[in-house]
Parts: structure tokens; sequence; C-alpha cells
């Protein structure tokens, strides 16, 4: 079983880290029955990251197709 590292910081594991975050969000999409077959990651720096993100999904009217949304930091209400 693989140890749970998300929330801790530790830049020798960072590499890790992130595979774990990316395996979680893929598995956490395909339970949802939301298939991402291309997607695009962007490492941060090995120190003083932040491993933590908000982002939003929005349906189309009759739920056959979806967008993501981020959101411009420091914004209320968020754009």
């Amino acid at each position: 079983m693989l140890q749970t590292l998300i929330g801790k910081t530790d830049p020798q594991n960072y590499d890790q880290y992130l595979k774990e975050k990316i395996s979680n969000v893929v598995t956490l999409f395909k339970k949802n029955n939301l298939a991402i077959d291309n997607y695009s990651v962007f490492e941060s720096p090995k120190e003083y990251y932040r491993m933590r993100t908000e982002f939003c999904i929005f349906f189309n009217e009759d739920r056959s197709d979806f967008n993501f949304c981020m959101f411009e930091p420091n914004t209320k209400p968020k754009k």
C-alpha cells in the first residue's frame, strides 16, 4: 500500500508527492465518469511549494459536455 504523502512538504520527495497527487485526481475523475485523455502538469519549485488548488467543472445544460474553470487569484467575487 502506498504511503499517503499529500499534505506534507519535503523537497527530496517532491516527485513522489506530485505523482501521488496526479494519481488521486485522475482516480477521482474516473470514479465520476469524467475521463481525462490529455492533461498538463506544471511542476512547482521543489521547495516552498503549495500542494493545493481550486478549480470547478461546469456542465452544459444536457450534461453532454463539460469545461474546467480556474480562478484569477485574489478576486471577490471569483472571476
